[in-house]
């Protein structure tokens, strides 16, 4: 038997029986990531985010002490990150052309050297 809910909202609750098996539960992304965090949030081993997170803050980003843990946030890190990879991939583009190149090192005061001959 069935018994109707106290507020009634159109809806009808029944019990149902389903295989464990076939449920798949998935949680949402965390916000905060820690070194004991990042290798199963963001891929990124913990070490590798220390590094990772002692650039960000000096970049302006906010990493949070707490003991040893740093923590970041998640979505502003990942942003940091997709516009570091960005200005990478301009450099690179940049770089694939010599003449680009030497422009390129020219706008920045390089001169070019000669590489010095390695004696055996």
């Amino acid at each position: 038997m069935i018994r109707a809910p106290a507020v009634d909202d159109g809806h009808v609750t029944i019990p149902l029986r389903v295989p464990r098996a076939s449920l798949t539960v998935v949680a949402a992304p965390p916000e905060w990531i820690s070194q004991l965090t990042a290798e199963q949030t963001i891929g990124v081993p913990r070490r590798a985010y220390l590094d990772l997170a002692r650039e960000y803050a000096t970049a302006g980003g906010a990493v949070l002490a707490v003991g040893k843990l740093r923590l970041t946030e998640r979505t502003p890190l990942l942003a940091w990150l997709r516009s570091r990879s960005a200005g990478t991939a301009t450099a690179l583009a940049a770089a694939s052309n010599d003449a680009a190149t030497d422009d390129y090192a020219a706008s920045l005061g390089l001169v070019p050297v000669a590489a010095a001959r390695r004696s055996a």
